[in-house]
């Protein structure tokens, strides 16, 4: 019900958004994109984006530099670059590997990470300092009124951001700090993952342009 009421603020607010994305590390109840530029390639695999990263490093590579780079079966390798070819990302010329469509893995999109609790903020708050390792924010919202009972000094000092929800609005009543701990690999596969599920049905197409963070929720109570 509280997700719910969550997703209508979101929808009414043109804000792209989705319901557990899947993480190897942690299932927000909402992860929402914001600033993700246009044709930006979605990747999901960890080991291909790793891949990609080595071979982006050394901007030029022959094959047999790329299948000395780990210690596994070629014909997985083969598959991996298999994969960032039909994706346009790499080409092959001869014995050498070229980079032909950037992944810029660090641009300026960002993630947030919401879990949300009707009153149980203890283990919401310890759910919530988990998505920092693949989010650039993340959030506990909580029902409106359980938000009076949490110790909000736990929550300045892990940086986990704190939302009152209720029917009619969302209030960001402790802002979030930006993860010291966000690995960008994580991060592009939770953003490819939100927008490559197609049975997500509340995903809305804008890319919030210039839209600050702290300009997404009411701001009523924030310190």
């Amino acid at each position: 019900m509280v997700v719910q009421m969550v997703n209508k603020y979101l929808i009414d607010n043109n804000i792209i958004f989705g319901n557990e994305i899947k993480m190897g590390i942690g299932i927000p109840d909402i992860s929402i994109g914001v600033d993700i530029p246009n044709g930006t390639p979605f990747l999901d695999d960890y080991n291909i984006l790793k891949l990609y990263d080595e071979i982006m490093s050394k901007k030029v590579v022959s094959i047999d530099d790329v299948y000395g780079l780990y210690n596994i079966d070629k014909s997985i390798l083969k598959r991996y670059l298999k994969k960032l070819i039909e994706e346009r990302i790499i080409e092959i010329k001869g014995e050498e590997v070229f980079i032909k469509n950037k992944i810029n893995m660090n641009n300026r999109s960002k993630l947030i990470s919401i879990e949300v609790k009707v009153k149980d903020w203890r283990s919401g708050l310890l759910q919530a300092r988990r998505y920092l390792n693949f989010s650039d924010y993340s959030y506990l919202g909580l029902y409106v009124e359980s938000v009076e009972k949490v110790d909000t000094q736990d929550f300045i000092d892990s940086g986990i951001g704190l939302l009152s929800i209720s029917e009619t609005e969302v209030t960001e009543i402790i802002k979030p700090k930006k993860s010291k701990s966000c690995d960008y690999i994580l991060k592009h596969i939770s953003i490819s993952n939100l927008m490559k599920n197609k049975e997500l049905k509340n995903i809305v197409a804008t890319t919030l342009e210039n839209t600050p963070i702290n300009k997404i929720w009411k701001l009523k109570f924030a310190q």
